[in-house]
């Protein structure tokens, strides 16, 4: 699959800020390049110049394992220095749909469960005694 799928489905989805968003961070264009490149997309043209998607997987990586430790807030901070133009909405969105697309397992979602059990415990211990 290439690239510029998920630019698409944007697209169909009539979804053209996100559109336009996701293909800066695939391409690196200016805001006016990727408006004009998305602009040619929805209308089934091929934009001036398509660059191949350059997203920095070092980037990504770091940012899937900052999400497994539960350190969201430094994934959206990472993601931030290495896009300094990004805004916090547009960072946190970004680092939200990479563990989404990754299925990320952040190490909490089980810890409350084992904690709800552990206190289920100690409470019939309690009636019993």
């Amino acid at each position: 699959m290439d690239g510029f799928a998920e630019v698409r489905r944007q697209l169909q989805a009539g979804q053209k800020i996100m559109a336009i968003k996701i293909y800066r961070e695939l391409t690196g264009a200016s805001l006016k390049d990727a408006k004009d490149a998305v602009e040619a997309m929805e209308r089934g043209e091929m934009p001036a110049q398509v660059d191949a998607p350059r997203r920095p997987l070092k980037l990504d990586e770091d940012l899937r394992w900052l999400i497994q430790q539960n350190r969201m807030i430094d994934a959206v901070k990472r993601y931030r220095e290495a896009h300094p133009q990004a805004g916090l909405k547009e960072a946190k969105e970004y680092v939200d749909r990479l563990a989404a697309s990754s299925g990320v397992r952040r190490q909490t979602e089980g810890c409350a469960r084992t904690a709800a059990v552990f206190a289920l415990l100690i409470w019939l211990l309690a009636r019993m005694i």
